[in-house]
C-alpha cells in the first residue's frame, strides 16, 4: 500500500496547523505505526487530545485512498513531513503542514527565497512595483514565493515568470479547487516553472480559515517578507506576523498617507519594519549576511526589541476591525502559535500549550481554555502556589477578553443586520441576548446582579413572542462570565486563598457559559478565523 495513504489518514486525525506531528512521529516513528497503533498506545503516549484520539480510532482508509488516488490523477505528487524531501524550513514551524500536496517540482530551496505578498486590490503604482520587484529579484537568482491570489500575488506570480524564473505558489485551498477566473491558467504555467503547493487535499474548498492556515507556509519558505501594499485588513499582514514571529525580517514599500491601501505597510514601518525603496535593499541585505536572528536583532534599537516583545501581549479581537489605529504587527501576531514562547517564561516553568485545534475559531479558542485547566495543578484540598494563582487568573481574564469581544462582534452584526433588514441573530429564551448599548469595559470587579433579566426577543422560528420583561437591560456574554451563581474568578482568588479544584470548577461553569450562548445564538458564521494562542501568556 502506497505510504502516502497513512500519511493523509494521519493527516485527517491530526486536522490542520496541529502542533503534535512532530511529537507523534518521534514516539511511533511513522504515520503507518500511528495506524497500527491501538487506543491504549496512543492514549499512553501522552501526545493527542481527546478529540485526536476518537478520530485515530477510526481506522477506515476509504477517503485518505480517494485523496491519494485523486492526487495522482492529476499529477498531483505528496510529500508529508517524515519524508526526506520535505522542506528543512517548514520543519521549524511548531505547527509544520503534515502533508504537501504539490504540483510541478519543488526546486532545491537554496540561495535567497522572498515571499512577495500585499493587497488584492493594488494601485497602480503597486501593481508596478509587484511586478518588478519579482522580475529583477527573479533576474538575481532570488526565488520568489506568493499565494496565488488576484492581486499582489499573481503580479509577483507573473514577474517570476516574465523574467524566465520559477516560483511557489502556496494556495489556501485544494490544488484542484477552482477560486479565480483565470487563475488556473496561471497556476498550471506555475507548476511547469516551480511548484503549486497546499496543505489541503485536492479538491479541498475554501474555509474560513484557509488563508490564514497558507500565509504562515508562505512565510515558513522564505527568508524574508515583502510587502508592497497592504490595506488595514489585508491578510498579507499576516503572512508578516508569521514571519516577525520566526525571526524573519519584513521590508515594506511605503505608501502615501492618504492611500488607504497603504496603512498597513505605512503602520508596519512605524513599528521597526524594514523600508525598501527598490529591489536591490532586499540583495544587499542578504549579501550582507545577516540572515541570522542574532545579527537581525543587532540592527534593532532596544525600543523596536521592546516592540516585538510586545507582539505576544494579549490584544482582544475585535480591534482586528481598526487596524488603522494599532500597531499592525501586535495585533497580528496575537493570532500566531500554539504555544506560549519559552522565552516568556522563566527556566523553572513549561511552556503552556493553549489552542491546539487546526481551525483557528474563537469557538475552539475556548474549547482550548476548557481544556487548559489542567495547567491548575492537580491539588487535594491544598492551597494553590503564587504562580498556579497567576496562571488561573490569567485564564480567567482571557475568559473575560474572549468573551467582551464577542460581545461587540455579535453588536456589530446586530446593528448589520438591522440596517440591512436582511435576517435577524436568533436567541432562544435562555440565550445571553445581543447587547446594543454602548460597550461597557469589563473587568473583575464589574459583576452584574444575578436578577439582570433580558430583553424581549421574537423567536424567528415559530414567529412567536418571548415573554417580555420590562424595564430591563440587555445582557451580555460577558455579564455571563461574572455571573450564573459563580463569583469571577479573579475576584475570588484575589480575595481569599483557595484550591485548585474550586478554580477548576469555577472556570468550567463560566466556559459552558460561552459555549452554551455561542450555541443558542448560533453565532458560528459570525466568529472570525482567528487563533489566539497568544491571547494571554500563562
Amino acid at each position: 500500500m502506497d505510504k502516502h495513504i497513512y500519511d493523509i489518514w494521519l493527516q485527517r486525525v491530526l486536522n490542520v496547523r496541529s502542533t503534535h506531528s512532530k511529537d507523534i512521529i518521534s514516539v511511533f516513528g511513522s504515520s503507518e505505526n500511528v495506524y497500527r497503533a491501538d487506543e491504549s498506545s496512543l492514549r499512553m503516549a501522552g501526545v493527542l487530545g481527546t478529540a485526536e484520539l476518537a478520530r485515530a480510532a477510526d481506522k477506515n482508509l476509504d477517503e485518505a485512498q480517494r485523496i491519494c488516488s485523486l492526487a495522482y490523477s492529476n499529477g498531483i505528487d505528496m510529500v508529508a513531513y517524515t519524508d526526506e524531501q520535505y522542506p528543512v524550513m517548514l520543519r521549524q514551524l511548531s505547527d509544520p503542514p503534515f502533508v504537501l500536496y504539490i504540483k510541478g517540482t519543488l526546486p532545491p530551496l537554496t540561495g535567497l527565497k522572498i515571499a512577495i505578498v500585499g493587497t488584492r486590490r493594488p494601485t497602480a503604482s503597486a501593481q508596478k512595483i509587484a511586478f518588478d520587484y519579482a522580475y529583477e529579484l527573479t533576474r538575481h537568482k532570488a526565488l520568489i514565493v506568493s499565494g496565488g491570489a488576484v492581486g499582489v500575488d499573481m503580479l509577483a506570480h507573473r514577474g517570476v515568470l516574465q523574467a524566465g524564473g520559477i516560483t511557489l505558489c502556496v494556495l489556501g485551498h485544494g490544488i484542484l479547487f477552482p477560486y479565480h477566473n483565470g487563475a488556473e491558467a496561471l497556476r498550471e504555467e506555475i507548476s511547469r516553472h516551480g511548484a503549486v503547493i497546499s496543505e489541503y487535499p485536492p479538491d479541498s474548498p475554501i474555509y474560513s480559515f484557509s488563508f490564514t492556515n497558507r500565509n504562515r507556509i508562505i512565510a515558513g519558505l522564505s527568508d524574508c517578507t515583502l510587502v508592497t501594499e497592504a490595506g488595514a485588513g489585508s491578510g498579507s499582514l499576516l503572512t508578516a506576523a508569521y514571519a516577525a514571529a520566526q525571526n524573519k525580517p519584513i521590508f515594506v514599500v511605503p505608501g502615501s498617507p492618504d492611500n488607504p491601501n497603504a496603512i498597513g505597510t505605512n503602520n508596519l514601518l512605524r513599528i521597526g519594519a524594514t523600508m525598501t525603496l527598490q529591489y536591490t535593499d532586499l540583495l544587499d541585505w542578504y549579501d550582507s549576511g545577516r540572515m541570522t536572528a542574532q545579527a537581525i536583532g543587532q540592527r534593532m534599537s532596544e525600543s523596536e526589541i521592546k516592540k516585538i516583545r510586545n507582539l505576544k501581549e494579549p490584544m482582544p479581537l475585535v480591534y482586528l476591525n481598526r487596524l488603522e489605529n494599532r500597531p499592525i504587527v501586535a495585533a497580528m501576531t496575537d493570532l500566531l502559535d500554539d504555544t506560549v514562547s519559552a522565552a516568556a517564561v522563566s527556566d523553572e516553568e513549561e511552556t503552556v500549550p493553549f489552542v491546539k485545534s487546526g481551525e483557528k475559531t474563537s469557538w475552539n479558542v475556548i474549547s482550548a481554555l476548557r481544556d487548559s485547566l489542567s495547567t491548575v495543578p492537580a491539588a487535594e484540598n491544598t492551597d494553590i502556589s503564587d504562580k498556579e494563582t497567576i496562571r488561573a487568573k490569567k485564564l480567567s481574564e482571557t475568559l473575560l477578553l474572549v468573551a467582551n469581544d464577542l460581545d461587540e462582534l455579535i453588536e456589530h452584526k446586530s446593528s448589520e443586520d438591522e440596517s440591512s433588514s436582511e435576517k435577524n441573530i436568533k436567541v432562544s429564551k435562555k440565550a445571553v441576548s445581543a447587547a446594543r448599548k454602548p460597550r461597557r469595559k469589563v473587568s473583575a470587579e464589574t459583576i452584574v446582579p444575578a436578577d439582570e433579566k433580558t430583553v424581549p426577543v421574537k423567536n424567528a422560528a415559530d414567529n412567536q413572542d418571548v415573554s417580555e420583561k420590562k424595564n430591563t437591560a440587555p445582557q451580555k456574554i460577558s455579564d455571563t462570565l461574572l455571573t450564573e451563581g459563580a463569583l469571577s474568578v479573579y475576584d475570588t482568588i484575589s480575595e481569599s486563598p483557595t484550591d485548585a479544584e474550586t478554580i477548576r470548577q469555577i472556570l468550567g461553569m463560566k466556559i459552558d457559559d460561552v459555549l452554551s450562548a455561542l450555541t443558542e445564538l448560533e453565532l458560528f458564521e459570525l466568529i472570525r478565523p482567528v487563533g489566539l494562542g497568544r491571547y494571554v501568556r500563562v
